[in-house]
């Protein structure tokens, strides 16, 4: 399967800025927004370029609801 095999959702309006899933981010998927959002941090942004759903970043979070992650399904042809 080519490009990505999931993606990701960052909640901007949750995100603190600590960039923790920017850090721990496999693939490097993950960037720094150039604004600030309604906290006054910089929220991170989700490339979704590479991502395999693998939900690292989720765990790495430490706001609940501060990101949500996907994966793509890919359905098989029966023989």
């Amino acid at each position: 399967m080519k490009g990505p095999r999931g993606w990701i959702e960052i909640m901007e309006d949750f995100c603190k800025g600590c960039l923790l899933c920017v850090e721990d981010c496999p693939q490097n998927d993950i960037e720094v927004a150039p604004y600030l959002n309604r906290k006054g941090f910089r929220p991170a942004l989700p490339r979704n370029e590479k991502c395999t759903g693998c939900g690292i970043c989720f765990y790495s979070c430490p706001e609940p609801r501060g990101i949500k992650v996907f994966k793509t399904v890919v359905e098989r042809k029966r023989a």
